[in-house]
């Protein structure tokens, strides 16, 4: 077994996204109006993911975020950004278990 750590996951097991951070509750930043040299170290040693955070509503999901906090009922609630955020840090907190 390569595996080093000592979770309980098995090969091909699913494992339920942990739905934590919110667009607002993520650190986004924005490359088009910043110097690059803030971003060189800002980003070292971080996973940097690109996408859309709006204004429109494209790119927006359901999500369970609608379980505990108030969103519109008839719209959509997450971008795809952060359900792909959400789903990393949930294999993080996974891996480090």
């Amino acid at each position: 077994n390569n595996n080093n750590n000592n979770n309980n996951n098995k090969p091909n097991q699913s494992i339920p996204i942990q739905f934590k951070r919110t667009v607002t509750e993520i650190n986004n930043l924005d490359i088009v109006n910043s110097e690059s040299k803030y971003f060189v170290n800002e980003l070292k040693n971080k996973i940097v993911l690109m996408g859309y955070f709006g204004p429109s509503e494209e790119d927006m999901y359901y999500t369970s975020f609608r379980l505990t906090k108030q969103f519109a009922i008839d719209r959509p609630d997450t971008y795809g950004i952060v359900i792909i955020a959400n789903e990393i840090a949930t294999l993080v907190a996974n891996l480090a278990d």
